[in-house]
């Protein structure tokens, strides 16, 4: 398995993050009524503006991976629930109200937000941490519910899709 890891990670960068942690967190905007569903190393450091509010930060799993999927799947469920919150979506290039992570805000209360990270997290125990199941479910789970997932969150959807796809085909060789 070791020799296929290190043959998988020629594609999927973000998928051999076993040496790092990171916590999934809930974060508000004293201005909107939005909030981001995320993860980060240090969320407590995540963003220096005085307007954006850590409410909450959920248990470590134990490496990033599990992190990063939960995170994509409470984000899939928030965005089927609640949508993206347009303002911060919008606010992309110009940058006037957040630095970073633009889609990942949405039309929710921290209670709703809360909810969809734990019920990523009941998922994630219900699949038994198996990341080829949930990452499978974190691509398709939008578009069973009728909704695409934006341009904007192609990038983890690419990673999870190269994940997806090197799993399956190099386990065959």
């Amino acid at each position: 398995m070791k020799g296929l890891r290190n043959k998988m990670a020629k594609f999927s960068k973000l998928w051999n993050n076993h040496y790092n942690d990171a916590y999934v967190y809930v974060m508000g905007h004293k201005d909107y009524p939005a909030h981001k569903i995320g993860i980060s190393t240090e969320p407590t450091t995540r963003f220096d503006d005085d307007k954006i509010i850590l409410k909450q930060t959920f248990k470590k799993l134990g490496n990033r991976d599990f992190a990063e999927l939960i995170e994509h799947l409470a984000q899939m469920y928030a965005l089927v629930k609640y949508g993206q919150f347009e303002p911060i979506k919008f606010d992309r290039y110009k940058r006037k109200i957040v630095s970073s992570g633009h889609s990942e805000w949405f039309n929710c209360t921290h209670a709703q937000a809360s909810g969809c990270i734990a019920q990523a997290y009941k998922k994630v125990y219900a699949l038994k941490f198996n990341r080829l199941a949930i990452a499978k479910l974190c691509v398709t789970y939008s578009r069973l519910k009728g909704v695409i997932i934006p341009d904007d969150m192609a990038r983890w959807k690419t990673n999870a899709q190269s994940y997806i796809w090197e799993t399956e085909n190099l386990a065959k060789r």
